[in-house]
Order: C-alpha cells, then sequence, then structure tokens
C-alpha cells in the first residue's frame, strides 16, 4: 500500500469537497484498475484508500454514495470497511501524485 499516493478529484465531482483541494488518497499506483459501472460505459477508476480516510470524510462519502446511488448509509460503511477501498472514476480526477516511496516502487 503507498501512503503518499493521492487522485486529485476534479472540482465538479460530488466528492470534491469531502478531500482538502479535492486530494484523495489511493491506493493503487499511476495505473487505474478496471472494472464495470452499474448504468456506465466507464470501466477505469482509482482505489479510495479508506484506510487513511477519517471518519468524518467515511461518514460524508457514505452519505453521498446512498444520495447519488441509493441504498443505505450502513451497507456504503460496510462494504468500505470490508473492502478497504472504494472506487473513484477515473473521469473524476485531473491527476495523480506519487510520492517517493510510491515512485521506488516503479524504479
Amino acid at each position: 500500500m503507498n501512503s503518499d499516493t493521492y487522485a486529485y478529484l476534479k472540482k465538479e465531482s460530488p466528492f470534491y469537497n469531502i478531500f482538502p483541494n479535492g486530494r484523495a488518497p489511493i491506493i493503487n499506483l499511476l495505473i487505474p484498475s478496471k472494472g464495470r459501472f452499474v448504468g456506465s460505459e466507464e470501466t477505469e477508476f482509482y482505489k479510495l484508500d479508506v484506510e487513511r480516510c477519517t471518519e468524518e470524510q467515511l461518514n460524508k462519502i457514505a452519505e453521498l454514495v446512498v444520495t447519488l446511488r441509493g441504498g443505505n448509509k450502513k451497507e456504503v460503511m460496510d462494504f468500505m470497511k470490508k473492502e478497504k477501498m472504494l472506487p473513484i472514476r477515473k473521469s473524476q480526477t485531473d491527476m495523480i501524485e506519487a510520492g517517493r516511496s510510491a515512485l521506488s516502487l516503479i524504479l
């Protein structure tokens, strides 16, 4: 896991204001993961590192996911805590920041 890798969310992302300057901690390095989103043709995403989020951020994320996608807050919180991640669509990001320790894993 990389403790110094971040995705900068676009200002229009509904999750932007949850993170300082839209800077969200992510697990994976520079290459997005692939998967399917319900109701979307988009397939690339970064994994939000929920272990590096505050409890307040996790609560806001869960509330926003329920507002945008339905379900209930407990289900979203349980998913994040079990999976230790939440997908962030690549289209919602402007850039990725990888610090020294993250880059040393690639070199």
